[in-house]
């Protein structure tokens, strides 16, 4: 996924976290972080909310 994808993403990824449903932002979320080719701001962005989504599932560990 190209870094231009990236606010694409965040921006679904917080629409979904402010409706509670953290599986859909952690779905979205999970392939961009995993595409590597973030800026280091965009990473802790998609990091910071992946964790916000893994708290709304209960997956604290995950969270960490």
């Amino acid at each position: 996924m190209a870094t231009q994808a990236a606010p694409a993403a965040l921006a679904r990824a917080s629409a979904s976290l402010e409706r509670g449903r953290g599986q859909e932002a952690a779905h979205v979320l999970a392939p961009v972080l995993r595409s590597g080719t973030l800026s280091r701001e965009e990473e802790l962005n998609v990091r910071a909310a992946l964790a916000q989504a893994w708290v709304l599932q209960d997956d604290l560990t995950q969270a960490r």
